[in-house]
């Protein structure tokens, strides 16, 4: 009997360091991919906000101080269509992102959209380029890539 007993707690702690080898293993595994689906999110979100402004500056410029036409380029289907864009990666981030990620994309997004008044200055723009850096800076910080 008790020969037995002998390869039946072996088992039992054999067993017991499989079970703890999966849950380990399955947080490093949803650790990994929630990492990955952050840094897709900043990536993308940061990247619609950057050709948001872009078109903004393009469209502006264009315009050459023609209020109607820089209107009409504003208000065009190119700029709703990256505003919407823009607007969807950053519920991206709202799902996958902490509270002050999602605080800074908020306010990067508002400082983008503000761009697109006609009469916007250029402490506004210099507010947009910190904040934008801040978001970045952010990110990597999160990411833990600095």
């Amino acid at each position: 009997m008790q020969t037995a007993i002998g390869p039946i707690i072996g088992a039992v702690i054999a067993g017991l360091f499989a079970i703890v080898g999966l849950v380990v293993g399955a947080s490093r595994e949803r650790t990994k991919w929630t990492r990955e689906a952050r840094h897709i999110a900043y990536r993308d979100f940061l990247g619609a906000v950057d050709a948001l402004a872009a078109e903004t500056v393009f469209a502006k410029t264009n315009a050459e101080q023609d209020v109607a036409k820089t209107l009409e380029q504003i208000l065009g289907p190119k700029v709703a269509e990256m505003t919407q864009k823009a607007i969807a990666k950053r519920s991206d981030v709202m799902i996958l992102g902490p509270n002050n990620m999602i605080a800074l994309a908020d306010v990067l997004l508002s400082q983008t959209l503000q761009q697109l008044h006609p009469g916007t200055d250029s402490k506004a723009a210099e507010r947009l380029r910190t904040t934008r850096q801040e978001f970045a800076t952010a990110a990597q910080e999160e990411l833990k890539l600095s």
